[in-house]
């Protein structure tokens, strides 16, 4: 991807939020990104983290992944999945 090219991604992505607790964009994620993606025990990671500064506290708080979320689908064919959804919900009202 052209993000890719001028900053190199490593092998997993963490994400945290309210969308962590959606497995299927979860899965989704990792198969358009062919990356694998992680969630933190604490779903809300940056708000903790955020809170922290602000109350400058420094040291990191760092956990071992409490889920992990591969690739199971090849880029082209999770893009074509997406494409198909899209079209699919265009014109709902």
């Amino acid at each position: 991807t052209a993000l890719a090219q001028e900053i190199p991604l490593g092998d997993s992505i963490s994400i945290d939020g309210g969308l962590c607790s959606n497995g299927y964009f979860c899965q989704f994620l990792a198969d358009v990104l062919q990356k694998q993606i992680t969630l933190p025990a604490n779903p809300e990671l940056t708000a903790t983290g955020t809170a922290l500064m602000a109350a400058g506290v420094s040291d990191p708080l760092y956990s071992a992944p409490e889920k992990t979320y591969a690739p199971q689908t090849a880029r082209t064919q999770a893009a074509a999945l997406f494409e198909n959804g899209l079209s699919r919900a265009r014109g709902w009202h």
